[in-house]
């Protein structure tokens, strides 16, 4: 029997971890096509399950969740966008693409055996509608395809390059 998609965008898929936070803006590497930037930071296997073991003392906080390759923060910045409504509006946004896309950034990240920590942050001067901000995302994310698969090339430049910043 064919398994469904699940488009939830779940607790346990955002990155709250300031650890892993302060460590993805530190080494991660930046894809930018305005108006989004993509901070990642590619991980190892056993990196991303101490990623969710964090803040359980018995490390089963989220036992069970097998599918779960990348854990994602979503910020639009006060600095550009002053009214609140529109820096909510655009992060809401942001948050709809991300659900209907991450299969897609899971099977890329699945195919090259890796596991990523993601900082999407909206840095545009004004509200821009759901169409336009998913056809930039689609560039980000066929960009973010280019570097995981170059990352897990064995003897690549681009490989060599991400694995120095990890």
């Amino acid at each position: 029997m064919e398994k469904s998609l699940n488009y939830t965008f779940s607790k346990e898929e955002r990155l709250c971890s300031e650890k892993i936070l302060a460590r993805l803006y530190e080494s991660g590497f930046v894809i930018s096509k305005y108006p989004l930037r993509l901070n990642v930071l590619l991980l190892t296997e056993e990196e991303f399950n101490q990623l969710l073991t964090l803040g359980s003392p018995t490390g089963t906080k989220y036992k069970g969740i097998i599918e779960l390759r990348a854990q994602i923060s979503i910020n639009a910045s006060k600095k550009r966008l002053k009214r609140a409504v529109v820096r909510n509006r655009m992060k809401r946004i942001l948050r709809e693409i991300y659900r209907h896309k991450k299969h897609q950034i899971y099977a890329d990240l699945a195919g090259a055996g890796q596991f990523a920590a993601i900082g999407l942050i909206y840095v545009g001067n004004s509200e821009m509608t759901y169409w336009d901000v998913e056809k930039v995302f689609d560039k980000v994310r066929r960009s973010l395809r280019e570097r995981v698969i170059a990352a897990a090339a064995p003897g690549s430049a681009a490989g060599n390059s991400l694995e120095g910043q990890l």
